[in-house]
């Protein structure tokens, strides 16, 4: 929403600013003239779309700003999209001159001149209806071509007006966070899939969360490795230890949904507890969970967790009270081992079953 709205905010002042340039009688106004009589305060400030508020533009964020570029109401034709696409990757790397695949403030003057200069050539080119390269009075529309134009532009205004008319708060609203929290899962995903092989592991998921996690101070209840792991299996995924941006999207689209609909009349404990029983029940969150803990657990690879690994592991990776002894009854009870038992050990399928 954020970048749509500044996409065409900044095209319609671009254009508006343009029209109003005087095209000099009897002269032709060609493209360096062009260039030179538009104002550079008309120059995009790229920062705006900055969706996390970390003081620097991603790759992702650039992607959600193209989308905004190419809206319909743009203008633009199929060939100039593409070139628009292609300039901004090619100068999105020109600018990040330290090579950390994000711009910060200095980084983005670079890409705002270029992409200011491309989209005037564009509106040049829009301009230039007998392409001829020059503008002059002989590419000035018919004042009946102008006023269809404009009637129609205020018929779709009226359209929109009646629409928002018909629209409540509430609905606008939710709309909006809706939006916002897709743009800001597809900026989260970026950011976890640190190798860009569009699969995010679980220790990217977990690495990635327990950072921002530290880097907040304002989070009354800080949640364990073993936590994001939890949360990490629950996700749906096409695939094992694999989540897609597709799974992500998914997966935040359904919890902002659920946010959204809640009200005090079907929020109860008893509908909690459903929840959580119905995760714990499903099989492949379970078993998945139970893989990734095994797989952690068991530190010298030997394809065993044994009773101090499973100890080590808990006290480690738990936000919780518990001592040393509890974690060993819990042991002995889960995989139903003797307490007196000694080297006590489980093998992935007997861990699976217990844990």
């Amino acid at each position: 929403m954020k970048t749509l709205l500044t996409s065409l905010c900044f095209f319609l002042i671009l254009t508006t600013s343009i029209s109003a340039q005087p095209i000099p009688s009897g002269e032709n106004l060609t493209l360096q003239d062009f260039l030179a009589e538009v104002d550079s305060e008309n120059q995009m400030d790229i920062m705006d779309f900055d969706i996390n508020d970390d003081k620097k533009i991603s790759q992702n964020e650039l992607s959600e700003m193209l989308a905004g570029l190419q809206h319909p109401s743009a203008g633009f034709t199929d060939a100039q999209k593409e070139k628009l696409s292609t300039e901004l990757t090619v100068k999105f790397a020109e600018a990040d001159t330290n090579n950390d695949g994000y711009l910060d403030a200095d980084e983005c003057k670079i890409l705002e001149k270029a992409l200011s200069t491309l989209l005037l050539t564009f509106q040049f080119e829009k301009l230039d209806r007998n392409h001829d390269g020059v503008i002059n009075f002989n590419d000035v529309p018919p004042l009946e071509e102008s006023m269809k134009k404009l009637e129609n532009a205020t018929q779709k205004l009226e359209e929109v007006n009646e629409k928002l008319k018909n629209t409540s708060t509430d609905e606008m609203a939710n709309n909006f966070i809706s939006s916002f929290s897709t743009s800001l899962a597809k900026e989260e995903y970026f950011g976890m899939d640190k190798n860009k092989d569009g699969c995010v592991n679980v220790e990217e998921y977990v690495a990635y969360n327990l950072q921002n996690q530290n880097d907040s101070e304002d989070i009354a209840y800080k949640m364990s490795r073993k936590d994001f792991i939890r949360v990490y299996a629950m996700t749906k995924k096409k695939a094992p230890n694999c989540m897609t941006a597709e799974d992500y999207l998914a997966d935040s689209q359904k919890t902002t949904e659920q946010i959204l609909n809640m009200s005090n009349e079907d929020v109860s404990n008893d509908k909690d507890l459903e929840t959580v029983d119905e995760i714990a029940d499903n099989p492949n969150y379970s078993k998945e969970f139970a893989e990734i803990v095994f797989t952690e657990m068991d530190v010298n690879h030997d394809g065993k967790v044994t009773r101090e690994e499973f100890v080590a592991y808990e006290i480690k990776n738990e936000n919780s009270t518990l001592k040393e002894k509890d974690y060993q009854a819990m042991f002995n009870a889960i995989f139903d081992i003797e307490p007196d038992a000694e080297n006590a050990a489980v093998d992935k399928q007997q861990f699976i079953a217990g844990y």
